[in-house]
């Protein structure tokens, strides 16, 4: 059935849809107006601020001043972790800042090439600029990635200042590189895979790199059969090789080195010659420091290369040792050397003093379970902080660090021998300061140095394990660490009055361990002995002190650092023996 609208309703709808257009027709005319007003507004706004930011003081600055200040955003190579960050976040505050750092090509020259468009916009923007180009690890690992990685860095090489590079794949990255670049200063090449040596082009940097003075290279080797002018500037050396070294002799290693009379740092692990030759010494006057990193099969390597080298008395000499053997004579040539080079010479002047001449020294020993590890370092003032932080003790002339692994079952029995050969080399005539600081693995520390028990005796165990430096009569600092067994025993002895050492001959005067003390510090959070807490220990120091006072051997000045609590009466008893106490409270 058909329904037809009638006249009236048709009227109706016509009356409904009119009225609709007309309202949309309002309000569309009210959005517009509103919108015409927001822009207005808007504008209103942007000048205001404008106006605001032109009168802050910051906006006065000159632009050379804003530009400077942004210079401390920019990442460094010197702290690589920052590159990842959002520095430039900067150029976004306002566009007078935008502009100024846009138009200031050295804040875009520190370039990682984890994003290569990235990279390429600041190439652009760094404009002509010397470049300082850091490449990442997994970046370079396909070989589409690589050939873009070469490509980039050929065209802008004449420019490029600083270069590192830390990847897994080096096959073919440099090949082509063996134009000229006189920019670069620095090369930081690091081959993650040790088990694939790099050997770089014979003509690498086309011979011609005039101003390049740092050269690191880790599992990444020198053509040593071409000549290399590129290092004559060198003034830092880092090489770090493995098992495949391509250093059949030493001529090639020396060859380079005669080369570099500017070198400064010379620092090389597992890069040393399989045998030497040659006779000839090699002068590096400029040196200032040598590093030498050394495995158990570069025993004789090292010693031997080292013993080719001339180098100022100044120079400072760092040896990190790793063995397993557990025959503690595999340290005899590297420990002979050193007392040649650190004894006083007959013909030296009594009145100048050499730069070797030891005044300081500070011993670690640490058992750690699976293996033992010896440091010392040595320096030729007579005053070093008490902080045990490496950071904190100024540079010394000697670090020496001598590690070698056992299985647990077999542990070594030769410490005393090793920790007395460690200290041979030292004339306990000049040694002013002496810190040790003996760490047991707590496992093993019940009564146990790790080679043996400790004699009931202290003061034979001092003979035992450090030789005759207890009784120098130089030392008038002496700093104890730690909280096993042996510096306990080593406490114990330096309180210990009238111990003569019977098969040494010593008299009862002579024998009283560390003699011209006049400072000692103890540094330990458990300091006491077990069944003796902290309070009776204090008492017990009080009164050893008392006695050593007796005997005509006075402390001025005790310093104890721990986080055990002290009454104010021991407190009080301490500071009548010792012209001077401090006592420091440590977190636990």
């Amino acid at each position: 059935m058909t329904t037809h609208q009638s006249t009236a309703d048709r009227s109706i709808l016509d009356c409904i849809d009119t009225d609709e257009h007309d309202d949309l027709s309002q309000i569309d005319q009210k959005i517009q107006s509103i919108e015409e007003e927001m822009r207005r507004l808007a504008d209103s706004l942007q000048r205001l601020r404008a106006q605001r930011n032109a009168r802050t003081l910051i906006s006065r600055l000159p632009a050379e001043i804003l530009t400077h200040i942004f210079t401390y955003c920019v990442p460094s190579r010197w702290y690589r972790t920052s590159i990842h960050t959002k520095w430039h976040s900067f150029t976004h505050v306002c566009h007078s800042w935008r502009s100024i750092a846009l138009d200031h090509a050295s804040l875009w020259t520190c370039i990682d090439f984890s994003s290569m468009e990235l990279a390429r916009t600041m190439l652009e923007r760094s404009k002509t600029a010397i470049l300082d180009i850091m490449v990442q690890g997994h970046h370079v690992g396909r070989d589409e990635k690589r050939r873009e990685l070469l490509k980039v860095i050929k065209l802008q090489f004449f420019r490029i200042g600083h270069m590192e590079v830390c990847s897994y794949t080096f096959r073919g990255l440099f090949d082509g590189l063996v134009q000229p670049s006189p920019s670069l200063r620095s090369l930081a090449l690091i081959n993650y895979d040790r088990d694939d040596p790099v050997n770089l082009p014979d003509q690498f940097l086309g011979g011609n790199a005039p101003l390049l003075s740092h050269i690191t290279l880790h599992s990444v080797y020198l053509p040593w059969h071409s000549p290399l002018p590129i290092l004559q500037s060198l003034t830092s050396l880092v090489l770090t090789g493995n098992h495949f070294t391509n250093l059949p002799t030493g001529r090639p290693l020396f060859d380079t080195l005669r080369n570099v009379p500017r070198l400064e740092f010379l620092n090389l692990a597992g890069i040393f010659p399989i045998s030497i030759m040659e006779t000839d010494i090699i002068p590096l006057p400029k040196l200032r420091q040598l590093d030498l990193g050394l495995r158990s099969e570069d025993f004789d390597r090292c010693t031997g290369f080292v013993e080719h080298l001339e180098f100022p008395e100044s120079t400072a000499l760092n040896i990190n040792y790793i063995i397993t053997s557990e025959d503690a004579s595999v340290f005899d040539p590297l420990l002979s050397y050193l007392s040649r080079t650190f004894s006083k010479n007959e013909n030296e002047s009594a009145t100048v003093e050499s730069p070797r001449t030891i005044k300081a020294l500070a011993l670690v020993f640490t058992d750690f379970g699976f293996g033992v590890c010896i440091e010392l370092n040595a320096w030729n003032i007579g005053t070093i902080p008490f902080e045990c932080k490496p950071s904190l003790r100024p540079p010394s002339i000697l670090g020496l660090e001598l590690t070698w692994r056992h299985s647990r079952a077999n542990p070594p029995s030769s410490n005393p021998d090793v920790l007395k050969a460690v200290l041979r080399p030292f004339s306990m005539h000049s040694i002013e300061t002496f810190h040790i600081d003996y760490q047991c693995n707590f496992g093993r520390d019940s009564g146990s140095d790790g080679g043996g028990n400790l004699e009931d005796d202290p003061v034979n165990n001092l003979e035992k394990y450090l030789g005759p430096l207890p009784w120098s009569t130089s030392i008038r600092t002496l700093g104890i660490y730690g909280s096993s067994s042996f510096p306990k025993q080593l406490l114990s002895a330096l309180l210990s009055i009238g111990c003569g050492l019977a098969e040494s001959g010593l008299t009862v005067e002579s024998s009283t361990p560390f003699p011209a003390t006049q400072t000692l510090v103890l540094l330990d959070s458990r300091l006491g002995y077990s069944g003796v807490g902290f309070e009776s220990f204090a008492r017990m120091l009080a009164d050893a002190l008392v006695l050593r006072m007796k005997s005509g051997h006075d402390l001025e000045k005790l310093i104890i650092k721990t986080s055990c609590q002290m009454t104010e009466e021991t407190f009080a008893i301490l500071k009548e023996v010792v012209e001077e106490f401090e006592l420091e409270q440590t977190e636990p």
